[in-house]
């Protein structure tokens, strides 16, 4: 017989003594008995062998189960029947909660106070309905409120899974969109008001510089002014709804920023108890914007500013070059910023009301119209920028907008003239509105032209080839849209077909067309919004017949 299996031969050694020899009878039953043994060993190496591998394995699916957690930016508890936090994985990168000081504790207790109850419910429904529920909520860390989403999944053996998630950025994103909307559909109201009334006040505003240039007397002349200021401060209200009224484009050019600020600064602060501080850095880079709209901006931010510290104080304007992922909005970009901070040391703005600031025609002022705010977010909004706010009650305000940096460079801008500019040429002028074609034309004779009428395209193009051979017109005014007939941008074709130098410039009182934004790549010397005066007019038909095209503009 082959040696037995070791324990085999300890147990017949206990039994029957060392020496002893098996009774023949026996000797089968023995051999079985030390088969099964030597059986019994294989089983338990292979055993061992599936638990060590199985050991591993667990440990490495372990070790990657562990390494997704780390890599999501969410936050997840397990949690016992009764809402203890047992195990706590992820959410490396936000300081909602650390490990260390929330292990062992109920989840609904660590919140701060008011959402425990929710908490509760949720801990409470999940459990009993076998649920997943869902909630959001705000929490304030590191002195910034957040916004977070709660999620608890129910596991196995009455135990929980609760995963916390941050959605500030998602959540802006959606109040950006909402607003945007917002905005969207007053616009189109807003947009349709001020173009009828920008045209009423072209007729008031012609009419008046007509009155003022051929007035006598110190006390008349005084009386005009007034009466010309006033038009103009209501044309600025006006074109405060045209900006967010839905399609307006600015009309951009290559500015420098740092100029349009020391600009702003000095003129909004001026009899202020108020004092600013400029830090503009000297090599900040160009963008490309329509430059009354930008002072428009930064003259809202800075008045505003100035208001919130009744008692003075120093507000900090500080203008920077910036990469675009400094703000969720301009990420996309990829391309450098400029960021321009207005920082004030006042009475802040209330949690409950920081959300709606941007709305139109909401105010916290007694007086004010509610446009300043959405005017500006507009305006950067329409510029590829965004303007973000952070504030904090009694403590002060920061208004902060990031505007595309521009490719080209500055080109030296010629000062503009404050005189009259009389002229002489023909000149065809094409508009729909009676009172604004007769205002216009009365101008136009003032400053020294001669002056030719249509009411459309089709008419406007009839009289451009009938002067070609005899007298042809020195330059072409048009307005951009004529309701059921041919206007600027259709005509602008045809002119150019008979004729392709004919100098012509665009008109409107509403810049939702892209023309008005980018008149010469449309074949226009220049650009013309409505309401304009004397001064304006006889600016633009100067450049446009000296040739000068690059001030022919607005």
């Amino acid at each position: 017989m082959k040696k037995r299996h070791s324990l085999l031969e300890r147990q017949i050694n206990q039994r029957f003594g060392g020496e002893a020899r098996i009774p023949e009878a026996l000797r089968g039953f023995v051999e079985d008995v030390d088969a099964a043994y030597r059986e019994f060993d294989q089983d338990r190496e292979m055993l061992e062998h599936s638990l060590d591998l199985s050991s591993n394995e667990l440990l490495q699916a372990n070790a990657e189960l562990r390494a997704v957690f780390q890599a999501f930016p969410d936050l997840f508890m397990w949690l016992d029947s009764d809402g203890r936090i047992l195990a706590v994985q992820g959410g490396q990168n936000d300081r909602l909660a650390l490990p260390d000081r929330i292990i062992g504790r109920c989840i609904q207790n660590v919140p701060i106070e008011g959402l425990g109850g929710r908490f509760l419910g949720a801990l409470i429904a999940a459990r009993e309905n076998r649920e997943v529920v869902d909630f959001e909520y705000k929490l304030p860390i590191d002195g910034v409120e957040r916004n977070y989403e709660a999620r608890i999944l129910p596991l196995v053996n009455g135990r929980l899974l609760a995963v916390i998630r941050n959605i500030t950025d998602r959540t802006h994103a959606e109040q950006e969109r909402n607003r945007a909307s917002r905005l969207d559909s007053i616009g189109l109201l807003a947009g349709g008001i001020a173009h009828d009334f920008n045209t009423l006040m072209m007729v008031v505003l012609a009419n008046l510089s007509i009155v003022q240039m051929e007035a006598n007397g110190e006390e008349s002349q005084e009386i005009l002014e007034e009466t010309r200021l006033a038009v103009l401060r209501t044309r600025d209200l006006t074109q405060q709804l045209l900006t967010f009224a839905r399609g307006g484009e600015p009309i951009k050019k290559t500015t420098s920023m740092g100029d349009l600020i020391r600009e702003s600064a000095a003129f909004a602060l001026r009899g202020s108890k108020a004092t600013f501080d400029l830090q503009i850095d000297p090599d900040l880079q160009p963008v490309e914007a329509d430059q009354g709209q930008m002072s428009q901006v930064l003259n809202n931010l800075i008045i505003n500013a100035d208001q919130a510290m009744p008692s003075g104080g120093t507000i900090r304007i500080v203008a920077s070059n910036a990469l675009p992922d400094e703000c969720s909005m301009t990420r996309s970009l990829n391309r450098r910023c400029v960021k321009i901070a207005v920082i004030d040391q006042g009475v802040g703005i209330a949690p409950d009301q920081i959300d709606r600031i941007f709305d139109p025609y909401y105010t916290t002022k007694g007086r004010g119209s509610g446009l300043g705010l959405t005017t500006c977010h507009s305006i950067i909004q329409k510029h590829g920028g965004c303007l973000a706010v952070n504030s904090k009650l009694n403590q002060g305000t920061t208004f902060t907008i990031f505007l595309p940096a521009s490719d080209s460079s500055l080109t030296p801008s010629r000062p503009a003239s404050r005189s009259m500019r009389q002229g002489h040429g023909l000149i065809l002028l094409m508009d729909d509105e009676e009172d604004v074609l007769r205002s216009s034309r009365r101008m136009l004779q003032a400053l020294g032209y001669e002056v030719v009428c249509a009411r459309h395209g089709a008419e406007a193009v009839e009289l451009f080839k009938a002067q070609l051979d005899v007298r042809p017109f020195d330059a072409v005014i048009m307005d951009l849209t004529i309701p059921g007939g041919l206007g600027g941008a259709e005509t602008i074709e045809l002119l150019r077909d008979i004729d392709p130098h004919v100098k012509a410039i665009v008109s409107s009182g509403y810049s939702n067309n892209p023309v008005m934004a980018n008149h010469l790549h449309f074949g226009f010397r220049g650009v013309l919004a409505k309401p304009y005066d004397l001064r304006r007019l006889g600016a633009i038909l100067s450049g446009i017949l000296a040739k000068q095209d690059d001030v022919a503009s607005d």
